[in-house]
C-alpha cells in the first residue's frame, strides 16, 4: 500500500542497467560547480563503485599557466570532480557537494596542457556515509599522469 504522506517524485528512477546504456554521458549539470570551474565534460564508463571520466583542456581553463598547462593541482580536482559526477549520475540527480580533506601517496608524472584529453579512473575504497576513500589514476592523451587516493566528506549524504 503507498503511503499517501510520502513525499511524491517527478519520476521514478531508471534501473540501473538502463541508465549504464546512456553512456556516455555529459556531465554538465551533474556537478555543484559553477562555470568555469565545473572541469569534468562527460561520464564514459562507470561501475557499481568508480567509473572513467573525460575532460578536454580549454583555453578558457580557470587554472591555466601562462606556458599552457594546468598544475598538479588540478589532476587531484580532475579526480574529485569525477567522483562527484559519478556519484551524481548514479543517483540521477545533481551532486551535494563535498570537501577534499586529504590527498594521499598522489603521483604526478605529466602535466596537461590545452587542448589535452584528461581521463580519470575512480574507484572507491570505502564509503562510510558522508566519508569516502577513492583511488585515482589519471592519462593524458592516453598515457599516465597522476595516481593516488584522495578522502572525501560528502556534504548532505542521504
Amino acid at each position: 500500500m503507498t503511503d499517501p504522506n510520502a513525499p511524491k517524485s517527478e519520476k521514478p528512477p531508471i534501473p540501473h542497467d538502463e541508465l549504464r546504456k546512456k553512456l556516455p554521458f555529459p556531465a554538465s549539470g551533474l556537478l555543484p560547480h559553477g562555470e568555469p570551474f565545473a572541469l569534468v565534460d562527460t561520464i564514459l564508463e562507470e561501475w557499481d563503485q568508480g567509473g572513467i571520466t573525460s575532460s578536454v583542456v580549454h583555453p578558457d581553463h580557470p587554472l591555466l599557466a601562462a606556458d599552457g598547462t594546468v598544475g598538479a593541482e588540478t589532476l587531484i580536482e580532475y579526480a574529485a570532480q569525477s567522483c562527484a559526477a559519478l556519484d551524481a549520475f548514479q543517483r540521477q540527480d545533481k551532486s551535494f557537494g563535498g570537501l577534499l580533506v586529504e590527498v594521499v601517496d598522489s603521483k604526478y608524472t605529466m602535466l596537461p596542457r590545452v587542448g589535452d584529453t584528461v581521463k580519470v579512473t575512480i574507484n572507491v575504497q570505502y564509503d562510510l556515509g558522508k566519508w569516502r576513500g577513492i583511488a585515482y589514476q589519471t592519462t593524458v592523451n592516453g598515457k599516465p599522469a597522476a595516481e593516488g587516493s584522495l578522502k572525501l566528506c560528502i556534504i548532505n549524504e542521504q
